[in-house]
């Protein structure tokens, strides 16, 4: 008897138990979540280059970063003709180099790097070939972006 009753019971107890649990995920809403789309690019161009700016055999471009992105900044260049091209990223007023690279045989001609912005503004890349003519007319590729979290 003492048997039938402990069965029972364990049974009583496991439809409760169910019947709970059920009664508790229908009153759970699943949550939605609408992300806002944020653009992670800073520049991006896959061009021929060309001379711009003041100083002859240099191409110059610009990007701007903003202290509210929080982020490091990752950028790839690409010199499609292989030609060795120097690579530099300065503060706008060109105070100070915050990051530079060369491409070479080595580095398939490709260069890819992170650095961590000191301040917000304007910021300009200059691009020189090694036969110092701007690499004018060659295929470039170049991305800057706001460095995944």
């Amino acid at each position: 008897m003492k048997l039938k009753a402990l069965i029972v019971s364990g049974i009583l107890l496991m439809v409760i138990i169910f019947m709970l649990s059920q009664f508790i995920s229908k009153k759970q809403q699943p949550t939605e979540v609408i992300e806002a789309t944020v653009t992670n690019i800073l520049l991006q161009k896959d061009e021929q280059l060309t001379e711009s700016g003041k100083y002859k055999g240099e191409a110059h471009y610009e990007f701007s970063y903003s202290n509210k992105d929080n982020r490091k900044i990752h950028y790839v260049f690409s010199d499609k003709n292989k030609r060795g091209m120097t690579f530099i990223i300065y503060s706008k007023n060109k105070s100070n180099i915050v990051s530079e690279g060369h491409t070479s045989k080595e580095n398939n001609f490709l260069l890819e790097d992170t650095f961590s912005p000191q301040q917000e503004g304007s910021y300009e890349i200059t691009i020189v070939s090694d036969d110092g003519d701007g690499g004018a007319d060659s295929p470039i590729s170049i991305l800057v972006e706001l460095a995944p979290n």
